[in-house]
């Protein structure tokens, strides 16, 4: 697959900051956005990460001034984002394979991805390799969503339970909506 986005930094050894590649987005769905999963290749490695959140990058107006108290994109200063406007995507990184032969683990891994590494939209076979389990899908990464994304910890879970259900039809829906049920009654602050 095309890569769509750069690393161009982190806030975390699971937050990954990607630049995307062209200025413009692309129209013909190539462009990832919220909830989308995407492969960050290193070598042989493959970190699989969501996408959490997406920001507009402007350098004439991110900097900080007396009167305005704008902060950088992502807490990047202008010169790492290349001092022209764009598009930053941030990632959470759920989960990785150290080659093509080796199964998908969901947890941290153990290695940094290096500032260049390229992003690419994750295809479905390999979402569905990701997430499938012994006699099901797995998801042992929501805890971590919740935690890492913040406010937009819970929308995203959503949006990958709903992507789930699509990918793996009925059998596991069930299953998934009790999890997305125990994510709302936990958010809720009973």
């Amino acid at each position: 697959m095309t890569p769509v986005a750069t690393v161009i930094g982190s806030n975390s050894h699971l937050e990954y900051i990607a630049r995307l590649k062209n200025k413009d987005l692309n129209e013909a769905g190539q462009t990832p956005g919220f909830g989308d999963f995407v492969e960050i290749v290193s070598g042989e490695t493959t970190a699989v990460g969501v996408v959490f959140d997406t920001r507009i990058f402007n350098p004439e107006i991110s900097g900080t001034g007396q009167r305005i108290g704008a902060q950088p994109a992502f807490g990047l200063a202008p010169g790492e984002t290349g001092g022209e406007k764009g598009h930053l995507l941030g990632i959470l990184v759920v989960g990785f394979r150290q080659n093509e032969s080796e199964p998908y683990e969901q947890q941290p891994p153990r290695f940094v991805l290096p500032h260049g590494s390229l992003v690419r939209l994750m295809p479905d076979a390999d979402f569905r390799e990701f997430h499938a389990g012994e006699g099901g899908v797995r998801i042992t990464y929501t805890s971590r969503v919740l935690k890492h994304a913040g406010m937009l910890g819970q929308p995203l879970m959503r949006s990958i339970i709903g992507r789930l259900t699509e990918s793996f039809g009925e059998d596991p829906a069930p299953a998934l909506a009790l999890i997305g049920r125990s994510i709302a009654w936990r958010d809720s602050g009973i």
